[in-house]
């Protein structure tokens, strides 16, 4: 068997497998939920034109993890912001 075929059989074993653990541990055998999760952040990125700057890249997935996480916890970014600036 050449290579490409060794290649395919992998691949329909690895298939299988992840298809198996998926509906034994009830997952999704997708990744739509990361990648609701990051599109904000894309969306962002691309309205902007990008970051100037690895400082500005930084600080800018800093606070939409922040955003991420008050939408996640059902709070409001600018009151908890306001609370967390006034501590």
């Amino acid at each position: 068997m050449n290579d490409s075929g060794r290649f395919c059989m992998a691949s329909a074993a690895m298939h299988q497998t992840s298809l198996y653990l998926a509906k034994r541990l009830k997952t999704h055998p997708d990744n739509n939920i990361a990648e609701r999760g990051i599109r904000p952040a894309v969306v962002m990125r691309k309205n902007s034109y990008g970051n100037r700057s690895d400082k500005g890249a930084g600080t800018t997935s800093v606070m939409l993890s922040v955003m991420e996480t008050c939408d996640m916890k059902g709070q409001n970014f600018l009151d908890w912001g306001t609370d967390y600036l006034k501590r």
